[in-house]
């Protein structure tokens, strides 16, 4: 029998060296207690014969091979080092490739509007300029889908979690950013969080003087993009290195200029063309600052502020000059696709335009969109589709988005997807204007008579009520209602709206004066008429020999 010393287990096979519980060498016999006179670190191997035992030497536990399993407590202490070890490294491996992972697997981000602390509401030019040149420059980048400004800047002002965010919006990954400048000292504090658990991949801090904005916010670029992806091609970084100005008083200005020309009011739109003017006079080669110029005009034009004619004009020159300096400038030729869309009525130079810019920018929803509206005005409706499908997935919570698709949805006959498309359009503007009058005709097409009517009257807006009524009533057989639709709206409301009452007429089956009212518009320069080619209500009059020559005047054949 043998002892183990350390523990006192015994044991009853002679041919064990050591204990299998704690490793300790196996005394012959009972063991005394550490601490007795009786030696533990030796023992005689069992012999035969005393005179073989008395010449053997010692055997010392400290020299003495064990085999494999003899050394149970020492094997197992390598074994559970080693696994330590394993595991040590195996999560820090797991955690570079995890998190690594999640910066490569990011394909979608909403950068929240920077929040001003600055104590200062006048600097809010400062915070919003950054988060939209941020935006802007990570849209070029091919596999990164990056949530639109008019997406994001519905959350400014209202504290909203990652996660809802992310869900809201449908974007992996959350920037999150607040701007203080105090005299000339200027901190930007970053953080980038996960939207599904809320975790912060990443947060940076820049303090730099205020002068040196333009190098920050290149370096804030760089920054974020290095956390996104992890290889950039040379034209991707290329297209990312180039800024709109080195002038960082033109840069301040332009920043300026675009904070005032988002809000549009006649005043605030002299503002914006104001400090565009100044930024233009710092750095007269700016080519964001003259599309951005031109941008401003096209608005007046639209909404009366100036007259139409000078405006556009005034918008075509500073296109012009923009796409001179940077022939790359998607924005202008965006801009420029408009003015000939909507005053020069040339669809064909339009298209051009418009292939131009979402060649350049494949992910600009405001591209993607106005693309959208203008394929669908050439009968390419599934290309249409598309665009606006994929100005939603940029931009998923924009009426004015869903209202298109909804129109290009009508217009291609696919009534349910188009009515869906309105609803939607409604749930997240219920005052929005056309929206209700255009989803009542579409309930109309798909025999659904008394909605239909009742939706038309929840139109807000006069004009489009009376337009809807006109039609609804016409095709539902009140003769009676639908007449004093009609003549309400030319007796009130003809100026403007010669486009409008073509369509009723055409309705109607008045072909004579539809093609008066189409002809008015025509002359008028109302953008109306561009939708002719795919507008079902025209469809009257598609057989008539005055259509084509109508058509070809448009430049549709």
């Amino acid at each position: 029998m043998k002892r183990c010393p350390e523990c006192r287990r015994d044991y009853y096979d002679d041919s064990l060296l050591y204990c299998l519980d704690d490793g300790a060498a196996l005394l012959e016999g009972p063991a005394s207690m550490p601490g007795s006179d009786e030696p533990k670190t030796e023992i005689f191997p069992k012999t035969d014969s005393p005179g073989e035992a008395a010449t053997r030497p010692l055997i010392h536990t400290t020299d003495m091979p064990a085999p494999p399993y003899a050394k149970p407590r020492a094997r197992r202490g390598f074994i559970i080092v080693g696994l330590l070890a394993v595991v040590i490294l195996g999560g820090l491996l797991g955690y570079r490739y995890l998190y690594t992972g999640v910066q490569r697997q990011i394909s979608s981000i909403a950068v929240m509007p920077f929040v001003n602390e600055s104590g200062n509401a006048d600097l809010d030019y400062l915070s919003d300029g950054m988060t939209d040149t941020l935006i802007s420059s990570l849209s070029q980048l091919p596999n990164l889908t990056v949530k639109a400004r008019t997406a994001v800047f519905r959350y400014k002002g209202t504290p909203t979690d990652a996660k809802t965010i992310g869900q809201n919006l449908n974007a992996q990954a959350v920037l999150n950013g607040h701007v203080v400048q105090r005299g000339d000292q200027l901190t930007v504090n970053l953080e980038l969080v996960d939207a599904q658990t809320e975790n912060v991949l990443w947060a940076g801090q820049y303090d730099r003087k205020a002068a040196d904005l333009v190098a920050v916010q290149k370096e804030i670029i760089q920054d974020v993009v290095s956390k996104l992806t992890s290889k950039l091609s040379r034209t991707d970084e290329q297209k990312l290195d180039k800024t709109s100005t080195t002038n960082p008083d033109a840069y301040r200005l332009l920043l300026q200029g675009r904070y005032f020309l988002d809000r549009t009011t006649q005043e605030n739109m002299d503002r914006a063309m104001g400090y565009l003017q100044q930024a233009i006079n710092a750095d007269p080669n700016c080519a964001v600052c003259w599309a951005d110029l031109a941008r401003a005009y096209a608005i007046q034009a639209g909404r009366a502020w100036a007259p139409e004619a000078d405006a556009f004009e005034h918008s075509r020159d500073a296109t012009k000059r923009a796409l001179a300096i940077d022939p790359d400038l998607a924005e202008g030729y965006a801009q420029l696709g408009r003015i000939q869309a909507t005053y020069d009525l040339d669809i064909p130079a339009a298209e051009a335009s418009y292939r131009r810019a979402l060649e350049l920018a494949p992910s600009n929803a405001s591209v993607q969109d106005g693309a959208a509206v203008l394929f669908y005005k050439l009968g390419k409706f599934d290309e249409a589709i598309d665009l606006s499908h994929r100005a939603l997935d940029e931009d998923p919570l924009n009426p004015s988005f869903y209202h298109n698709l909804g129109l290009t949805c009508f217009a291609a006959g696919r009534l349910a997807e188009s009515e869906q498309a309105f609803r939607k359009s409604l749930e997240l503007a219920p005052q929005r204007i056309v929206s209700n009058a255009l989803l009542s005709i579409v309930l109309m097409d798909q025999g659904r008579t008394d909605e239909s009517i009742a939706q038309s009257q929840r139109e807000p807006d006069e004009v489009w009520r009376l337009w809807a009524s006109a039609i609804v009533y016409h095709r539902s057989g009140k003769k009676a209602d639908s007449d004093a639709a009609v003549n309400k709206l030319v007796s009130q409301h003809a100026d403007g709206n010669a486009f409008q009452l073509a369509e009723v007429y055409a309705v109607r089956g008045e072909a004579d004066e539809a093609f008066k009212w189409l002809e008015t518009a025509y002359q008028k320069r109302d953008s109306g008429v561009t939708h002719a080619k795919v507008d079902p209500e025209l469809a009257s009059l598609h057989n008539d020999p005055r259509w084509g020559p109508f058509l070809k005047k448009l430049g549709f054949v």
